[in-house]
């Protein structure tokens, strides 16, 4: 059985973290033209090219890329569905 508990009972060190859905968009800078296109998580982790909005040029985020975005993200709080 959960019980709630009182605010002066909770860890003040423990972490909040918040579930990024999969439709979250992330603006990523394309490699062409240098402006931001937003760009859904769900495309991101699939490794799917995406088409800047701006120059029409085709972009995609190698692996490590990907890595390094979720674990920023992760630093933040943010966690994303496996």
């Amino acid at each position: 059985m959960n019980h709630p508990l009182r605010a002066e009972c909770i860890n003040q060190e423990e972490q909040i973290s918040t579930i990024l859905s999969e439709q979250v968009l992330v603006p990523i800078t394309c490699n062409h033209c240098k402006m931001d296109t937003d760009v859904s998580l769900a495309m991101l982790k699939q490794a799917q090219p995406f088409l800047c909005e701006h120059c029409y040029q085709v972009n995609r985020l190698s692996d490590a890329e990907l890595q390094v975005l979720l674990n920023v993200l992760g630093r933040f709080g943010y966690r994303t569905s496996r």
